[in-house]
């Protein structure tokens, strides 16, 4: 048991690194705005399963990591952030949501997402 949690934490560790998730979402989305770089809010929790299989294979994906780099990525906990999830008309999670400098919503999905999908997605809608 103390092994499978080792390797559980191991396993947060590397995607916390790869990624440069923010969880403030109004500084987050600022700073979008001042930069002219769009957002994609990643909606979540510990409890959801298809959320834990997104940090072992979409997150850590280098495809993926490589395209989160012409956007903000923020990380919205459902259970710490219940009024953003309620703000964006989020009630099933994962939701990703891409959203403009301006804050405005380019794309929205719902469910676990694979890598590729995920890169072409985020390859569409850079630089909008």
């Amino acid at each position: 048991m103390l092994l499978a949690a080792l390797a559980y934490a191991a396993e947060e560790k590397e995607t916390e690194q790869k990624i440069p998730w923010q969880t403030d979402i109004e500084a987050a989305l600022a700073n979008g705005e001042e930069s002219g770089t769009p957002s994609l809010l990643y909606f979540t929790a510990d409890w959801c399963p298809p959320c834990k299989q997104m940090k072992k294979t979409t997150w850590v994906d280098d495809s993926v990591v490589a395209a989160l780099e012409d956007y903000t990525p923020v990380y919205i906990d459902a259970d710490s952030q219940p009024q953003v999830l309620q703000s964006y008309g989020v009630s099933a999670i994962p939701t990703i949501v891409l959203v403009d400098p301006a804050g405005e919503e380019l794309f929205r999905t719902v469910g676990y997402v694979e890598a590729k999908a995920l890169v072409a997605t985020l390859d569409k809608h850079a630089g909008e």
